[in-house]
């Protein structure tokens, strides 16, 4: 056997380095390097996805998009080389509901464990265990777990993952997210969406959290999409384009029913684009109904919305004061119309406070009073929402997603009289899980109430030059505000 020298080592004598002979790979020494390098190619992922390796930084991985986009591949991969090579993992593997293994990602694991090549595992028809590392991979149902009444039994699983989750209704993830709560455990999330808001999408993408990893993923975004894959894309994009965009483009097809304002309207809002709006300055102000809730401002000038902005936790004089600045950071001035929710917390007492700041066109508006339109509408809120569905169509709205969903979501129905009627917040907030701020200042922004205060030219002259230095003074002071 060969000794090794360092080859930066000198011989004393002859002031020379010894230099190591090199050794001659023998055939097991390069099956082993090529057995590593098929390895490495087999473990490689999709650019996108390469942040499913890291290990630590984030608490959920959620990847969504349309077929041929390598998520549920790839989560696949991650899982088995991480049960092959770490020891004792404990795997949970579950959907809403699994009447049989065959409908879970066991296949799906059985071919990646061979595709991989990794020794020892034992796979059986209930589970998969990896007899050198101890790792074990299950499959359940959460409905079944949570009928078994077993959540405690899952407490302490290192690794979960929720394939074809936009099946998974918002009670299974409250009762999966708790108890999820072991050190360094991961929760892996694959889907593609079906309706606009499922309860995965809500739970997961709608606000940033920088312990969640969200990655919409599409087949443009995996280098391995086959040629096979791409003759059935195209053959479905001919025969059935909407099924198409669901499947492939993993664009939502379904909006649920009787919802108020149609999707597709909504999102052609999202993406106009009005560049020079001309018209009056509107706002609007949806107070907060609970602790909990936020207090959000809407800006339109003519059919644009400029501004927006929301606060939380404070009280009405606060409140106003952040109105004012909102109104004149905004080039707004004491005409500036302002409609404000009645019904929220200290909501009736801010139209006064902002009438003694000079704002004269301010009014106050009960989401529970009578409409305009008494024949068709059961209440005001109702009327606001069809009101804005007029003017869908031309209107520029902010890309929000939960002002997307406060908009979309929102259903209605008829009362005995016949009149049209949205469903209450309360019912909005229990199956979504907060409420409809964000809908609410835009429906204020957009309503016409028909009452907004009018002024003679004599009065506002007047006005104009009593609060003439009290705004030259608040455009010096809030200048930085924009």
């Amino acid at each position: 056997m060969w000794s090794f020298i360092n080859e930066n080592t000198f011989n004393l004598n002859q002031e020379q380095p010894i230099r190591a002979p090199k050794r001659v790979l023998t055939k097991q020494d390069e099956e082993r390097f090529l057995k590593l390098v098929r390895l490495d190619e087999k473990l490689t992922l999709p650019p996108k996805l390469q942040p499913l390796w890291e290990r630590g930084k984030y608490y959920n991985k959620v990847i969504y998009g349309g077929r041929g986009s390598a998520k549920s591949w790839s989560v696949a991969t991650v899982i088995i080389k991480r049960a092959s090579t770490e020891k004792k993992l404990r795997i949970l593997c579950a959907r809403e509901i699994q009447e049989s293994i065959s409908e879970s990602v066991y296949s799906l694991l059985c071919d990646t464990i061979e595709r991989l090549e990794y020794p020892n595992w034992k796979i059986t028809d209930t589970y998969l265990y990896n007899k050198k590392t101890k790792s074990k991979i299950v499959f359940k149902g959460l409905r079944d777990i949570s009928a078994a009444k077993q959540v405690k039994g899952y407490e302490s699983f290192d690794i979960v993952w929720c394939d074809e989750a936009e099946t998974i209704i918002q009670d299974s993830w409250d009762l999966l997210i708790p108890t999820i709560r072991k050190d360094n455990s991961e929760l892996f999330v694959t889907f593609n969406r079906y309706k606009e808001f499922d309860p995965v999408y809500n739970e997961f993408c709608l606000i940033e959290d920088p312990k969640t990893l969200v990655i919409p993923m599409n087949w443009r975004d995996n280098p391995y999409f086959t040629e096979r894959n791409r003759y059935d894309m195209e053959k479905m994009k001919l025969l059935d384009y909407d099924k198409y965009l669901n499947v492939w483009e993993g664009e939502p097809i379904a909006q649920i029913e009787n919802a108020v304002l149609p999707q597709r309207l909504v999102s052609e809002a999202v993406q106009r684009n009005i560049e020079n709006p001309d018209g009056g300055l509107s706002v609007g102000v949806d107070m907060a109904a609970f602790g909990d809730d936020c207090i959000t401002f809407y800006m339109r000038r003519g059919l644009k919305i400029i501004d927006h902005e929301k606060h939380k936790h404070q009280d009405v004089i606060k409140t106003a004061k952040d109105l004012e600045i909102f109104v004149l950071r905004n080039k707004g001035n004491i005409y500036t119309e302002i409609k404000i929710d009645n019904g929220g917390l200290d909501g009736g007492g801010l139209p006064p406070i902002m009438r003694n700041k000079g704002f004269e066109n301010v009014v106050g508006i009960d989401f529970g009073g009578t409409p305009k339109d008494k024949e068709n509408y059961a209440n005001v809120a109702t009327e606001m929402f069809f009101d804005l569905l007029e003017v869908l169509h031309k209107i520029d709205l902010p890309d929000n997603k939960l002002l997307r969903q406060d908009l979309t979501c929102r259903k209605y129905g008829y009362n005995e009289k016949r009149q049209k009627k949205v469903e209450p917040k309360k019912i909005f907030k229990k199956e979504y899980h907060h409420s409809p701020d964000d809908g609410d200042g835009l429906l204020l922004c957009f309503y016409n109430p028909g009452n907004v205060l009018k002024m003679d030219e004599d009065t506002k002259k007047e006005l104009k030059k009593r609060h003439e230095n009290k705004r030259k003074k608040a455009r010096n002071r809030f200048a930085g505000c924009r």
